[in-house]
């Protein structure tokens, strides 16, 4: 794995992601960042891949494609003016579940930071790396036991004590059959010590669940372009604290403008 280019490649596409949902109110969007999330699926249902496509708001250059041992990439596309938008997304092979290093790892239910992922079910956490200067910390999700979640977190140095603890938000693209989010962003905060300093640095997520995605897609063999649901959804201690300022919302979105333009 190319380590450099995959942390720089996924924490770009997770940070302006993170900026999409911190800069909107929590029933009407202030700014559109992600235009959309594009879905596809090999027609031997053995691939996934998943790419947020951004508005013209987010004109990284980034281009990368780096692997997960051989099972997939995180990549990047840049933004070109007036004839590309900047993308970013993860494509992975269902071989991965057959992996015996990820195999004998414990799952989890719970984001870095100790809070729920927001998923059903125990996904195997899988250390991706870390920027040389330690500015972030990347991991992967799967789930072992059949072909059905795959994410990816990162952590990230700048989201401390400044960010709210014990806050998730998210933004759903999709949702299954019985109305259960399938594919969807996430913003966490930072865990903190006793003494009130970072025992885990904030970051955000992306979840998605394969076979709903397969099933919106049906019998064709196109991708599905998925449109983010209006508003956001906010959990943890302090969620009602924010549900009801939007502009204290909107200046953790400010943090993370900073954060981002810190690290590119």
């Amino acid at each position: 794995m190319t380590l450099s280019r995959i942390c720089r490649s996924a924490l770009s596409a997770f940070l302006i992601l993170g900026f999409a949902l911190t800069t909107t109110s929590c029933n009407d969007s202030k700014k559109k960042y992600i235009d959309k999330a594009i879905f596809d699926l090999s027609p031997d249902l053995k691939s996934a891949s998943v790419t947020l496509v951004f508005t013209d708001l987010v004109k990284s250059t980034l281009n990368t494609s780096s692997n997960i041992k051989n099972y997939g990439q995180v990549f990047t596309t840049p933004y070109l003016a007036g004839t590309q938008p900047f993308q970013a997304g993860v494509n992975l092979n269902m071989s991965v579940i057959y992996d015996n290093e990820f195999i004998e790892m414990s799952p989890t239910m719970t984001l870095p930071n100790g809070m729920a992922t927001g998923v059903n079910r125990p996904l195997v956490q899988i250390s991706a790396g870390a920027l040389a200067d330690g500015a972030a910390e990347f991991l992967a999700y799967v789930d072992i036991s059949e072909w059905s979640w795959l994410g990816m977190a990162t952590m990230i140095k700048k989201v401390d004590t400044q960010f709210p603890a014990d806050l998730v938000v998210s933004q759903v693209f999709l949702r299954d059959s019985a109305g259960v989010p399938a594919v969807f962003g996430s913003f966490f905060g930072p865990s903190l010590n006793a003494n009130g300093g970072v025992a885990k640095f904030g970051g955000l997520a992306l979840f998605a669940n394969v076979k709903a995605l397969a099933a919106a897609r049906g019998d064709s063999n196109r991708p599905v372009e998925l449109s983010a649901e209006p508003g956001l959804i906010l959990s943890g201690k302090r969620a009602s604290f924010y549900q009801s300022n939007p502009a204290a919302l909107e200046k953790i979105g400010a943090l993370y403008s900073k954060a981002l333009s810190e690290l590119q």
